[in-house]
Parts: C-alpha cells; structure tokens; sequence
C-alpha cells in the first residue's frame, strides 16, 4: 500500500524554451481527499477557468449535478466507508 505524498505544490510553468513563465497560472489550494483519510494540500489550476458559450458569450459555471432518466436531480449522499463484510464504519 503507498501514500500519497507527492502534489503539486512546487509546480512552476515553463515555455516551449523552459524558461519560467511570467507570471505563472492562476491557482486556488485545494485538499485531497476530504473523507479524513489524508488531507494533502494540491493547487487548483482552475482559479482563472472561463467558461464560454458556442457563440464566444461568457456562460455561468455550475456545480455538476446529476439527474435521473425523467431528467429529475439525484441528491448525492456523503461518502460511507465499508469493512471488509460491507457493514458502514463509523
């Protein structure tokens, strides 16, 4: 079994010539695996992410949510760990 242990954190931008881009991508910190297994720090390179539409417009950015085959949203229940015999550990 291996632990994550290596992120993004260092990350640095580079051009077709590897020199350093000026100024590096946009990023928000974000944490891996929020069920309490691990809490390692990551970069989020989405931070300046726009959204644009067919006709070039900028469009609104939502949460994914999934729906069903009538087109009805599926509440999304919390992660449940299982043992090895599927009971929930708590």
């Amino acid at each position: 079994m291996s632990i994550l242990t290596h992120t993004n954190n260092n990350y640095v931008a580079h051009d077709v010539d590897n020199v350093a881009l000026s100024p590096q991508p946009a990023s928000n910190p974000g944490v891996m695996d929020a069920t309490g297994w691990t809490s390692f720090t990551y970069k989020d390179f989405n931070a300046n992410y726009v959204k644009h539409l067919v006709d070039n417009s900028v469009g609104i950015s939502s949460a994914y949510q999934p729906h069903d085959v009538n087109n009805t949203p599926i509440v999304r229940q919390p992660y449940q760990r299982h043992d090895i015999n599927n009971n929930p550990i708590t």
